[in-house]
């Protein structure tokens, strides 16, 4: 269940939300789209979660981690059946790609220090 998207310090957006068996929402960070990345899904990542939103609306999601999840940790749990799976509805795949589309571009971020290509968050 998504509760929330904003435009986080990096230029990219943060997303709210409950995915899966989770208890409470999290914030999720999402990772650039450059120009030669596959944009059939889009990496988030929590402190205790890493997973991928896929251009369908699913979900996949590692199950939670005491400490920093990472793609190994998702890479694992994969392996081992884990792996946590949830959908998104239309309205808010809708909203992810128009916040996403907002944030595009070759050298985004607002804190004057971080700058991150995010020039193909738009095409998701």
């Amino acid at each position: 269940m998504l509760e929330k998207i904003h435009k986080n310090c990096t230029g990219t957006i943060s997303i709210i939300a409950k995915f899966g068996k989770m208890k409470k929402a999290q914030d999720f960070v999402t990772y650039p789209i450059e120009k030669l990345e596959d944009i059939t899904r889009l990496p988030i990542q929590s402190n205790s979660r890493f997973g991928y939103i896929f251009q369908d609306g699913s979900v996949k999601i590692s199950p939670n981690r005491a400490q920093y999840a990472n793609s190994m940790h998702y890479l694992i749990s994969l392996k081992n059946g884990k792996i946590e799976e949830d959908q998104l509805t239309t309205e808010e795949m809708a909203s992810i790609r128009e916040e996403m589309a907002k944030s595009a571009g070759n050298m985004v971020g607002n804190n004057n220090i971080v700058y991150c290509d995010n020039s193909k968050a738009n095409l998701f």
